[in-house]
């Protein structure tokens, strides 16, 4: 997908955007973007089944209420069905920003890091640490303070989403 001749770079150049083509994975200006479009956590697995979960959940009258009361599609999303996705929208960015901390194994296998420092995640640096260079020791310190910042993150975020629930 993103070599030279992949689809990304063919699909550019079919619709005239010659100019666009990049080597993705070999400029640290693309590089990062491209591995967390890999990644992206909106679209697959577990963080799709909560949405649908919690879309499901909605009922179907206040649908009916809001086209009784002439709520185009995108007023029924963002008065609707986005309040009604709280709860789901904060497990997955909790769950995306844990595993976009704690994933290494496609920024191993794609660049290793590189060009240059560019892509190289705490994760990463962390495996490089222990299983390449032997420093057991520094590479539990990182494993310590990366699990210190993720507690950190997670009670700050529901803090904040707490507080965003309280009726006013």
């Amino acid at each position: 997908m993103y070599a030279s001749d992949g689809v990304i770079n063919k699909s550019l150049g079919g619709i005239g955007l010659e100019e666009w083509k990049h080597a993705w994975l070999g400029e640290s200006s693309t590089a990062l973007g491209s591995i967390l479009f890999v990644n992206f956590p909106w679209v697959g697995g577990i963080s799709f089944l909560l949405f649908m979960a919690g879309l499901t959940a909605i009922p179907r009258e206040l649908y009916e209420v809001g086209i009784l009361e002439g709520a185009g599609p995108w007023q029924r999303l963002r008065r609707l069905e986005l309040p009604m996705l709280r709860g789901p929208l904060r497990l997955v960015l909790l769950m995306a920003v844990i595993h976009q901390v704690q994933s290494f194994e496609n920024v191993l296998v794609l660049t290793n890091g590189g060009p240059g420092f560019s892509t190289l995640s705490p994760a990463l640096y962390l495996y490089k640490k222990s299983f390449e260079y032997n420093e057991f020791g520094y590479a539990s310190a990182i494993g310590v303070i990366l699990f210190a910042a993720l507690l950190g993150f997670t009670l700050l975020l529901q803090r904040t989403m707490r507080t965003a629930d309280a009726p006013e």
